[in-house]
């Protein structure tokens, strides 16, 4: 795995075919394969199992092997597996940090790609769940913290001095180091200084220092040292657990999406960082391919693109910089891309969101009738999780055109439609995330394109017929903007919750009765509202959810909204609890005995 077998190899094909020393020529693939067929045996006690059967993995996962999917060395475990060996939780620690630490990236991922084929229990979990407590222990603050000036003291070879302004002839400085505790006349300090300028002439023609620059600049190489030294420390640390997070998306594609939290908590965050930024953004990248995997539209290096454009990483990849170098005038070093300005981003983000609107498109068919849509044809699930990001920036940001964000929105309206969206793959979806978005959105813009991704997203969670935490959530966050003192939202919102069955779903939830009540309040009191449209539509959804008159249990709570700093609010509440009272008049004394405990 050092290369031995490679050094020896081309020596030996060197000699045998009279190769020249610098001739460009590899191991063949099948002499590996000969090599590990060779090695394997199962012959070995099981202490010596562990470290034979890593190496051998990782030898087995090389790109130049012939052999697919590491067949052999599965086929070799398997038999060790029939003579009795059992992997315990030891065994598979062991294998892991072996395969983890390779330093190949791609042996990496087609080693963990053959562990998961062994069927052994839990792994992927024990992984996934090894990856995201990794991932955990990186202060995204302390890196926030790292400057432009501390990288570039990072990048400068040992013993180069990176703060050359040290080093700027200082004669007042240079003049009292000389001086020191003497005493000297004017006339002898000006004669001093002059005997000093010749010598700085003579020593700048042999490329030589003064002593106060020299000691200057040994203080201030002891100082970037400390900076160095603690900048590999940070970058070490970072790397490794972001390139192991990065190979297990690329091993595990249909579990990398259940952590998208990863990609939204981890990798975007430290796209900005001045130290870390290209692992985080490869890490991001590996999560794109997921979503979109290579095609003729080039669609997913587009999506990749405009990813990393506005979420403002500070690494791009080599194709991407010379684009920017271009647009800014700015010389890449390694992929790191320095900005003057955002040139170009619209007509980048106008191919991408063209082609994912294609993608979106919703075809006109009978209810009975339907298409069958591979995943990498359309943008359903995966897609959306991995572009939520992109879609909140462009939306909230006010330098973006207001026609991209049309595209932008006209994306999410078109794309949560069943045709896309089916056998409850919508709970694929971070719903609390995008209802949350789009919540905000319509509350700041009344936009009917929003409106109806809304409504489309409740109509996908309805179909789903789920009621776990985050549909409960998602709810949470909708009943809230009934508490928005514009009427017309209020009305809509209740229209959003208006899909067949939703509601008497909601409220036969069992387990959760404080969400329950909750709900029955803030729909109760939307049926006194003010605004007679509003007050309409929540008679509506009441009549329809087939819901019985208001229980005596919404009383405390009703009494609570009767104190709302929000005036309609208060209103409201007080005549649905006057119309509770009509229903429980026994209950009089009890409701004004909690109107007492209330701070008006």
């Amino acid at each position: 795995m050092k290369g031995t077998i490679d050094m020896a190899l081309r020596k030996a094909a060197q000699r045998e075919l009279g190769l020249d020393s610098k001739a460009a020529w590899n191991v063949p693939g099948e002499w590996y394969l000969e090599t590990l067929t060779l090695l394997q045996t199962t012959k070995l006690k099981d202490k010596d199992f562990t470290p034979f059967a890593s190496n051998t993995l990782l030898l087995a996962s090389m790109p130049r092997l012939v052999e697919k999917d590491g067949e052999i060395w599965t086929r070799w475990y398997e038999a060790k597996s029939g003579d009795g060996f059992k992997p315990d939780d030891a065994f598979i620690d062991r294998l892991l940090d072996k395969v983890l630490s390779c330093e190949f990236p791609d042996a990496k991922v087609e080693s963990l790609k053959i562990l998961f084929k062994l069927g052994i229990h839990n792994l992927k979990d024990k992984l996934w769940t090894r990856v995201e407590e990794s991932l955990e222990n990186i202060d995204i603050n302390r890196y926030a913290r790292i400057t432009e000036e501390q990288v570039s003291v990072y990048k400068m070879p040992e013993g180069e001095l990176h703060n050359k302004a040290v080093l700027k002839f200082d004669e007042k400085a240079e003049l009292a180091h000389r001086v020191g505790n003497k005493k000297m006349s004017d006339k002898d300090k000006k004669i001093l200084l002059e005997l000093m300028q010749d010598e700085k002439k003579k020593l700048e023609k042999e490329n030589k220092l003064t002593s106060l620059q020299q000691e200057l600049k040994d203080k201030e190489l002891a100082k970037e040292k400390t900076i160095r030294d603690e900048m590999q420390t940070l970058y070490q640390d970072a790397q490794k657990r972001l390139n192991e997070a990065t190979s297990l998306v690329k091993a595990d594609p249909q579990g990398a999406f259940t952590k998208s939290h990863l990609l939204y908590d981890v990798s975007i965050p430290l796209l900005q960082n001045y130290l870390i930024s290209e692992e985080a953004a490869r890490l991001l990248l590996a999560f794109r391919d997921v979503a979109f995997p290579e095609s003729d539209d080039n669609l997913g290096e587009l999506v990749g693109k405009s990813a990393l454009r506005v979420l403002q990483s500070h690494w791009m990849p080599k194709s991407e910089e010379k684009n920017e170098n271009k647009e800014n005038g700015a010389n890449g070093e390694n992929g790191d891309v320095k900005r003057s300005s955002e040139e170009g981003i619209e007509e980048l983000l106008k191919k991408t969101f063209s082609l994912l609107n294609e993608r979106a498109f919703v075809m006109e068919i009978d209810d009975d009738d339907e298409i069958e849509f591979e995943e990498d044809e359309i943008v359903g699930a995966p897609q959306l999780t991995f572009l939520l990001p992109l879609i909140r920036k462009i939306l909230e940001n006010e330098k973006f055109a207001e026609q991209t964000k049309a595209d932008v929105s006209q994306l999410v309206q078109n794309a949560l439609h069943k045709q896309f969206f089916r056998d409850k793959s919508v709970l694929r979806l971070p719903l609390t995330l995008y209802g949350d978005l789009l919540l905000e959105q319509y509350a700041n813009t009344e936009s009917n394109v929003i409106l109806q991704a809304l409504k489309n997203l409740m109509i996908l969670v309805n179909d789903s017929e789920s009621v776990d935490e985050e549909v409960i959530e998602l709810i949470q966050a909708i009943i809230e903007y009934l508490k928005n003192e514009n009427a017309n939202i209020r009305e809509n919102i209740i229209k959003v919750l208006s899909p067949s069955h939703l509601i008497r779903r909601l409220v036969d939830k069992p387990t959760d009765r404080e969400f329950v009540l909750n709900l029955l309040v803030r729909l109760n009191i939307a049926r006194f509202d003010d605004a007679e449209g509003t007050a309409n539509e929540a008679i509506n959804l009441w009549l329809s959810s087939e819901l019985s008159d208001p229980t005596e249990e919404i009383g405390e709570k009703l009494i609570e909204e009767c104190v709302s700093p929000i005036k309609f609010v208060r209103e409201s509440a007080a005549r649905a609890l006057d119309d509770l009272v009509q229903l429980y008049p026994q209950q009089i004394e009890t409701y004004l005995n909690l109107l007492e405990k209330v701070d008006f």
